[in-house]
């Protein structure tokens, strides 16, 4: 556990969880002497990141695991400077499930460092923050308002970027703000996804690549031998840990790591073609 830099330590405080193992671990975490405390999932091999709401005191943040206290730390109360370059970071109003209720966001940090931002809507309350990971996209929602919501991305406490809410709607093609790849003509009009059962209760499921002789042949492959790439997103862009099983003739079985509720979607990528579909997720 370390204490990060926060572009607003007086309103909330940032933290650093690093799990230098091969598999994620569920962490809990709480404020020592208030009522804060929260539960997040420590990546494989990866950092993550969560905030506290700032409180009187040394802000002191206590992580469990496996029942058992692990790390104490005291708040770090230095405001983030940023003297590297963040000028290309962008933000972008992406489309929503049900925009009526919820518009989503994107940052996209083209830089080899993580960036901290806050953001707010213009003319309402709703605000918040996070942290543009290094080389990667990251989203946002906000809860929907009134006229435009146009929402505003500060970086080292400057107004950096305003957008205005398209308002659209998800369909297959952007549901999780995953840009559609080039494809060749014959394989987009012969190739299609299937997922079944859909919506998918448990933890695994079978995906069929139709018409896949043709994509193999596309793509340069043996129809015989041909693979794929199967991935599973979720609305903000994360990949869910699957296993893939290759049955032959274009089918797939795909096996969660645990049971997840929601929208997700599918990527398929064979050689340098991409399809996608949404799949319904229910515990």
């Amino acid at each position: 556990l370390t204490s990060m830099c926060s572009p607003d330590p007086a309103t909330y405080r940032v933290w650093r969880v690093r799990n230098p193992y091969p598999y994620d671990l569920q962490v809990r975490w709480d404020i020592y002497g208030t009522n804060q405390k929260g539960m997040i999932v420590a990546k494989a091999n990866q950092d993550t990141f969560f905030e506290s709401v700032a409180t009187s005191g040394p802000n002191t943040c206590r992580v469990f695991v496996y029942g058992k206290q692990r790390h104490v730390k005291a708040g770090n109360p230095a405001t983030c400077g940023f003297s590297k370059e963040y000028k290309q970071v962008n933000l972008t109003s992406m489309c929503s499930d049900a925009p009526s209720q919820t518009r989503r966001w994107r940052v996209r940090n083209p830089y080899p460092y993580d960036i901290p931002y806050t953001w707010d809507i213009y003319g309402s309350p709703h605000k918040g923050s996070g942290i543009a990971k290094a080389n990667q996209d990251t989203f946002f929602e906000s809860p929907a308002t009134g006229g435009p919501n146009t929402c505003r991305l500060f970086i080292n406490n400057k107004q950096h970027k305003v957008k205005a809410s398209g308002g659209a709607t998800c369909g297959h093609s952007c549901a999780s703000g995953l840009a559609l790849q080039p494809q060749a003509p014959s394989a987009n009009r012969s190739t299609n996804l299937k997922v079944f059962p859909n919506p998918v209760s448990g933890t695994q499921f079978t995906v069929q690549l139709q018409h896949w002789q043709d994509l193999a042949r596309a793509t340069g492959q043996d129809p015989e031998t041909m693979t794929a790439t199967l991935e599973l997103f979720d609305l903000y862009g994360r990949k869910l840990p699957v296993q893939v099983l290759n049955l032959g003739s274009g089918y797939f079985q795909l096996t969660l790591d645990q049971a997840h509720h929601g929208i997700t979607l599918l990527r398929a990528r064979v050689g340098k073609q991409y399809r996608y579909h949404k799949v319904q997720l229910t515990k």
